[in-house]
């Protein structure tokens, strides 16, 4: 009898678990991150000898990595295995040698051998790293079971503390000490409001139910209370002296920063993408150098900022990259619309003004630019003039502001303080050291282009003494900034006599004549001068990322205020004779101990001001920023908290309703590219 068969065996699932698919691409992630430490130690090595293409994609190959790399641990934390948490201490290992590898590459190497890489993005590559190191260990501590229950609060309260202690015990050591562990505290507080906000989320955000626990309660115990807060803050804010606009961007900054942290999600990455397109943005736009030249007539342009065209939102092609290479770097920041620049081809340029210019100002210039350094801008004439020879009408100069702190001053001022109380600290140059070396500067040039006119121009009074609300200065800080331009000016022109060259006096007064200096009218758009203006240097990375670098055009003239000098410089041109004037003294060692008082007087703003305090700028600035943290610590907690208050419970019924920030993100990223 034939046996019944049997039914045949099932078909075995050849295809890996979906676990097991997570797994290898975790462990590729792990492999590429082990390949990427090996390339960028070789780049960084290679560096040392060679160009910069092996350090710069090393750098692209890294920051690919520590994304790919945060995105395997956040997902590695669903599972809880040991398989799972032997592979997160694999990974934190290799993020740790990632940033010991920076940490030697940029702080160790070069103090062993006295010599740096010459990438300038390293430092930049380094923050970026720790950034990105910083934001794993939080989700690190997000994630972990360990941490729960009160942990927000508790960070939150060591930042406290590390506050205190910072801005208190530390200042007495040192400013940046101080500033530092002010800094570390912003860190920690920034991991306190994501633990305390992960925490009351979790606990408040029925996501079955798609709705926040109990609203009404939410609504009257932290919504309201957190919109009074922010009203508080904002009166403090005025009531500490500070302008409705300036309070309003303090609150406004503060609160998208707190509810960024408390996004449960990448605002801190969304946060990076708006900076970027802000800078971007704010760069400067270049323009060809179309100046008009000529083999003939011609006339020549040497000096500073202030007729190199700073403050504009062009410059000419290659003038605006700074770069650690010196071959490559020129931050000369020369503009089209520099009123000297326009002069030769205005319509209205009188005969003696030839329509042919050499135009080689270069902003941050001192005197010694002028005439006695290895590219001084004499030397960059005469090569010009042996390539292509031109017959000089006259030579324009604006020369000395740098030497005697004036670019120092504007940034001091901004800054938190009253700068009037360090009038001392830029006395000495007003007093004679500054005449000296312009009189030595308009000899050089007289030396170098023969019996031309010379004409020193001076500076243009940037700020109304009376002052108003529309900048960050007191009343004082603006008769202080006023004063110290006359002062100069005076400077200026005692040793454009004493040198024997002509001095286009009309030219301080240019913008006060026509109303454009800071406060001189209410709207920002009607103004000269620039007060607080970002624009970006472009060259490597770090450098256009640098905060320091942006505000290069703050308190110099801007299109409006070069025009105005424009029309001022072309009606002094067609009512003076070109002619060199006898020069009326010599070098002096030591001025006249009447001429040091009257200088030293004239600038300090008036008697209840004590201008005799002499200090380092720099330092006055770090101990100001210090005794701000003091006096503002408090208000700005009070801001952060209340933003918090008033914005956590709307997130977290986003939350509920599964609208988080990583679906923002993903949704806008699938928008732009389609995937």
């Amino acid at each position: 009898m034939a046996s019944a068969s049997s039914p045949d065996p099932p078909a075995a699932n050849t295809s890996p678990p979906d676990d097991a698919v997570d797994d290898g691409r975790r462990q590729v992630a792990v492999a590429y991150g082990w390949l990427v430490v090996a390339v960028l130690g070789g780049g960084f090595l290679v560096d040392y000898w060679s160009n910069r293409a092996a350090i710069i994609v090393a750098g692209v190959a890294l920051f690919a990595s520590l994304v790919g790399i945060g995105v395997a641990i956040r997902k590695d934390h669903e599972n809880t295995g040991a398989d799972a948490r032997a592979r997160r201490r694999r990974i934190r290992g290799l993020l740790f040698g990632i940033l010991l590898a920076l940490v030697v590459v940029v702080f160790v190497l070069p103090k062993v051998t006295g010599a740096a890489p010459r990438f300038a993005g390293l430092s930049f590559l380094a923050a970026v790293t720790f950034f990105v190191l910083l934001s794993s260990l939080i989700n690190e501590f997000r994630f972990s079971p360990r941490f729960s229950g009160a942990r927000g609060p508790v960070i939150i309260g060591i930042a406290v503390g590390v506050t205190v202690v910072s801005l208190w015990a530390l200042a007495g050591i040192r400013s940046t000490v101080a500033l530092a562990g002010g800094a570390l505290a912003i860190a920690i507080g920034h991991i306190g409001v994501v633990a305390g906000s992960e925490d009351w989320i979790d606990r408040q955000a029925d996501q079955d139910a798609g709705h926040l626990r109990s609203p009404r309660k939410w609504i009257a115990v932290l919504i309201i209370p957190g919109w009074f807060g922010l009203g508080a803050g904002l009166a403090l804010l005025l009531a500490a002296g500070l302008t409705w606009p300036y309070a309003l961007l303090v609150v406004g900054a503060l609160g998208l920063a707190v509810a960024s942290a408390a996004s449960k999600g990448d605002g801190d990455l969304l946060a990076i993408l708006l900076a970027v397109t802000f800078i971007w943005a704010g760069t400067p736009t270049e323009a060809d150098p179309d100046l008009p030249r000529t083999t003939e007539a011609t006339y020549v342009v040497l000096g500073d900022s202030f007729i190199s065209g700073e403050g504009a939102e062009e410059f000419f092609v290659g003038t605006n990259v700074k770069d650690s290479d010196a071959a490559d770097e020129n931050i000369c920041r020369r503009a089209p619309t520099s009123w000297a620049a326009l002069l030769a081809g205005s319509a209205d340029r009188p005969s003696t003004v030839p329509s042919s210019v050499i135009f080689l100002p270069c902003s941050g210039a001192k005197t010694r630019d002028i005439h006695r350094t290895d590219d001084s801008q004499l030397r960059q004439l005469e090569q010009t003039l042996a390539a292509e020879p031109a017959d000089i009408q006259f030579v324009l100069v604006s020369i000395g502001g740098n030497d005697a702190g004036f670019s120092i001053l504007g940034q001091t001022c901004i800054g938190p303080g009253n700068c009037a109380e360090i009038v001392e600290s830029f006395r000495d140059p007003l007093a004679g050291g500054v005449e000296n070396r312009l009189i030595t500067t308009y000899r050089a040039i007289r030396d170098a282009v023969g019996d031309v006119p010379i004409v020193a121009v001076p500076y243009p009074d940037p700020i109304n003494p009376l002052g108003c609300a529309g900048t960050l200065l007191d009343q004082a800080e603006h008769r202080f900034v006023s004063r110290f331009v006359a002062a100069l000016n005076d400077v200026v022109e005692s040793a454009a006599a004493r040198a024997g060259v002509l001095y286009l006096q009309p030219i301080e007064t240019a913008l006060t004549d026509t109303k454009l200096r800071l406060c001189d009218e209410d709207t920002v758009r009607d103004r000269g001068i620039n007060f607080i203006e970002a624009s970006p240097m472009t060259g490597s990375i770090d450098v256009t990322f640098n905060p320091l670098n942006w505000l290069n055009n703050s308190i110099h003239p801007n299109e409006r205020g070069h025009a105005a000098m424009l029309a001022t410089a072309e009606r002094w041109f067609a009512e003076t004779q070109l002619v060199n004037p006898e020069p009326t003294g010599e070098v002096f060692v030591v001025p006249p101990a009447n001429e040091l008082v009257d200088r030293a007087t004239t600038i300090c703003p008036d008697d209840s001001i004590d201008c005799t305090d002499r200090e380092d700028p720099l330092q006055w600035q770090l101990r100001q920023a210090v005794l701000l943290g003091r006096s503002v610590w408090w208000v700005i907690a009070l801001i952060a908290g209340a933003a918090w208050a008033a914005s956590v419970p709307i997130i977290a019924a986003a939350h509920a309703r599964g609208w988080t920030t990583n679906g923002t993100l993903r949704g806008l990223r699938r928008m732009l590219f389609g995937s």
